[in-house]
């Protein structure tokens, strides 16, 4: 009785539980069928989201080449760390903290974390983000093995920019970085935020070429971002590599020359064709700094630098050219007929003007000089005269016909225009008149006019070509040149040629202590001697002090133009020395080089 009783309550539960389990059974088929049948195209579509990731492939960018093929840029191989955005979105995770917990794991900085945000911003969701570049090996390991708690982050291939010569050519090449904001509204559609894109020098300059076209890789990763298989791939288009102007040695040789002192520049030009054979600026920077981002510590240190490393003063540094003006003076009376070559001026150590007494450099005078004696002497009275017979006007155009304040830009960065003034300059910017004080200030290189070394180097250029539009140029690419006339009279750039050659040939030469000794590597030139602080009436009364005995930054500074060999100019030179004192400091500068030039021709 007892087990019948038993066996119909067990039967009753069993049916009760049986029909609850059919009925979850038939709950379970019936949204298995929903979800198979009706969403079916909506979770296809977001799984495949979910698998399908695509990696940058970044192109390699070409090589930059000094004229002969000695390479002076180049990429290697190196890694980074990217975040896949996606991943991160299906796991449900908020970028700002995921960074703040990779932050120890990664050597991220705070400055890091605010970049990548900033980038994140301006990016695209489906292009993985840049964590960090040029991990190493032991980040990779980390990150590959899955040792660390990172879904979404992965290594991807890249590459670094790698400068093997360092400080020698970095105001030239320049370096590569990250694309700004505005070089990715302005790009062409081959730039995106992982892609690094030339700054400054060559590699900004010719960055469309040297850049390349990236790749993209098509893959399959699962919900934590790691690779399950390859889907497609489309391979990157190297860059183009580019073919500079400049010689490797030359440019050693320039950088070892100015290292010599706290701040100095220089440009060596081929006459015939515009080459910028080397150009360098002291103090200079080490370029890989920025390929290996560069750290706040060195950009800050950079920066304050009061030398002023990141300026290149070769094209950004604007100076009184001193007496290399000279030539502009006197070209300009010469063509204006105000004077010739026998012109006589007489030198007594001043000049007077109204009640003002003009001082030449040589207070024991210069005596009776014509225009050869006066380059040769560099007599501040004869040019004081000629500028006062020919005008500001005539002299202003004659300046910027040989490069002075009117050079089309090359690029580099920085790059400043010469002042070369006139009357309605000076009223313009100073609401006053000319006085004829101011124009015996420019016959000698000083008052208003500035000019950059390169300029100057142009100047010597388009003398010693015999009168042509030489321009210079930084690139092979183009073939030879030919340059227009200036249409000036060669007779008369022959006697401003001459007057160059005596000053550094010729016994009382400013620049005969350093000519150059070898027979068929004669050079011409020309001292400047750019003023810094004024000389007072106390001073000249007790006896000017030494250029040693004055501070470093009230120092002249020191200038020197010269072109070689005298007979068929090839090479044409100017250095400045910053705060150098006397012009003829740099003489032995451009001495060597052109020497150097020279004979390497012979090599």
């Amino acid at each position: 009785m007892q087990g019948d009783k038993t066996q119909h309550l067990f039967t009753r539960r069993s049916l009760i539980l049986g029909a609850m389990g059919v009925g979850l059974l038939g709950v379970v088929v019936s949204r298995l069928g929903y979800l198979q049948l009706l969403k079916r195209g909506y979770y296809a579509l977001l799984s495949d989201d979910n698998r399908i990731s695509l990696r940058f492939i970044p192109p390699k960018r070409g090589k930059i080449k000094d004229r002969w093929g000695s390479v002076l840029a180049y990429d290697i191989k190196s890694f980074r760390a990217v975040v896949n955005l996606e991943i991160l979105e299906l796991n449900k995770i908020s970028l700002p903290s995921y960074l703040e917990k990779l932050a120890p794991l990664l050597s991220l900085t705070e400055q890091d974390i605010k970049n990548i945000l900033k980038e994140k911003r301006r990016g695209l969701k489906f292009i993985p983000l840049l964590l960090k570049d040029n991990i190493s090996w032991r980040d990779v390991a980390r990150i590959e093995l899955g040792l660390l708690d990172m879904p979404g982050v992965m290594v991807e291939e890249g590459t670094r920019r790698f400068y093997p010569f360092k400080e020698v050519f970095s105001h030239l090449i320049g370096y590569v970085g990250i694309p700004s904001e505005d070089e990715l509204k302005n790009n062409d559609g081959g730039l995106n935020g992982n892609l690094k894109t030339g700054k400054s020098g060559l590699e900004k300059i010719f960055d469309a070429s040297l850049r390349g076209e990236p790749g993209v890789r098509k893959i399959e990763v699962n919900a934590r971002g790691r690779a399950i298989r390859d889907l497609s791939q489309e391979n990157p288009k190297e860059g183009e590599d580019l073919i500079s102007t400049f010689d490797l040695d030359l440019q050693q040789r320039l950088m070892e020359e100015l290292s010599l002192y706290p701040s100095a520049t220089g440009v060596l030009m081929d006459v015939r064709t515009g080459d910028i054979l080397a150009l360098g600026s002291q103090p200079s920077y080490d370029p890989n700094l920025f390929s290996e981002n560069i750290s706040q510590e060195n950009w800050k240190a950079l920066q304050r630098d009061p030398f002023t490393p990141l300026i290149n003063k070769a094209v950004g540094g604007l100076y009184a050219p001193g007496s290399t003006f000279k030539m502009c003076v006197a070209l300009a009376a010469l063509e204006q007929g105000v004077i010739d070559e026998h012109t006589p001026s007489y030198c007594r150590g001043h000049m007077m003007l109204g009640n003002h007494k003009f001082h030449c450099w040589k207070k024991e005078a210069h005596g009776r000089v014509a225009l050869r004696e006066a380059f040769q002497r560099s007599c501040d009275i004869y040019f004081w005269e000629v500028g006062k017979r020919v005008g500001i006007e005539a002299i202003a155009l004659m300046a910027k016909r040989l490069g002075l304040g009117s050079l089309p830009s090359l690029g580099l960065k920085g790059e400043k225009k010469g002042v070369i003034p006139t009357k309605d300059w000076k009223l313009g910017r100073f609401g006053e008149p000319w006085y004829m004080g101011d124009t015996f200030n420019a016959a000698i290189g000083q008052g208003y006019v500035l000019s950059t070394p390169l300029e100057l180097a142009v100047m010597t250029a388009r003398l010693a070509s015999g009168g042509k539009l030489v321009l210079p140029r930084l690139s092979l690419t183009d073939g030879l040149p030919c340059f227009e006339p200036l249409g000036i009279q060669e007779k008369h750039i022959n006697l401003i040629l001459d007057g160059m050659i005596r000053a550094c040939n010729e016994p009382g030469g400013t620049a005969y202590r350093h000519r150059i000794l070898e027979p068929g590597f004669l050079m011409g030139g020309k001292t400047g001697t750019s003023q810094v602080k004024r000389i007072s009436l106390s001073e000249r009364a007790t006896g000017i002090r030494k250029t040693h005995e004055l501070d470093w930054k009230l120092r002249n500074h020191s200038f020197f133009v010269g072109f070689a060999p005298i007979n068929d100019p090839r090479y044409a030179m100017s250095v400045l020395i910053e705060h150098g004192g006397d012009g003829l400091n740099s003489v032995p500068i451009v001495q060597r080089l052109l020497l150097a030039a020279q004979k390497r021709d012979f090599a």
